[in-house]
């Protein structure tokens, strides 16, 4: 099987809030893809396919490089970060506000995130509202372009019906 690139959606050196000298556990976002062969037949994608029949406990081989390039340490001494997502293009991000909440930084975070409804397809939905509810200095825009079953316009969190473009 080829080399894959997926997004780690937790921060890999912490673990219940507290820091670990190397990696031992991580979490993934994935899509299982789906496409038909030459005679029109569906078929699962080989990697995809792979990991979602791991079970918890499944022991697999990877590397992990770690991205240098996103949290600095800030020159500015009000640090500001603009967010702009969709579907499971959100789970770099929330990697990166795991980080940005274990280090403790006062980062303002102004969030964008379209999904198609706020139960379903909102992914990581609780880990965002609670980040940003507890966050005064932070937003969420949750943009869903079809249905909203949870009315979450509190502190920090702004729910609506349309498409990100109109947001922005």
């Amino acid at each position: 099987m080829r080399q894959r690139y997926y997004s780690i959606v937790n921060d890999p050196y912490f673990e219940n809030g507290k820091k670990q000298d190397d990696c031992r556990k991580i979490k993934l976002c994935f899509t299982l893809h789906h496409f038909s062969n030459s005679k029109g037949e569906r078929q699962n994608g080989l990697s995809t396919s792979y990991l979602n029949n791991l079970t918890i406990g499944d022991k697999i081989t990877c590397s992990i490089s770690q991205n240098t390039r996103v949290l600095k340490n800030p020159t500015s001494p009000n640090p500001k970060l603009l967010i702009i997502c969709m579907g499971t293009g959100v789970v770099p991000f929330v990697s990166i506000l795991s980080q940005i909440k274990n280090l403790a930084l006062e980062t303002q975070i102004t969030m964008f995130y379209q999904c198609r409804d706020d139960s379903r397809t909102c992914y990581y939905r609780k880990f965002l509202i609670d980040f940003f509810t507890d966050r005064s200095n932070s937003s969420i825009h949750l943009i869903c372009s079809r249905d909203i079953a949870h009315n979450t316009n509190t502190s920090g969190v702004i729910t609506r019906k349309g498409y990100l473009k109109e947001a922005l």
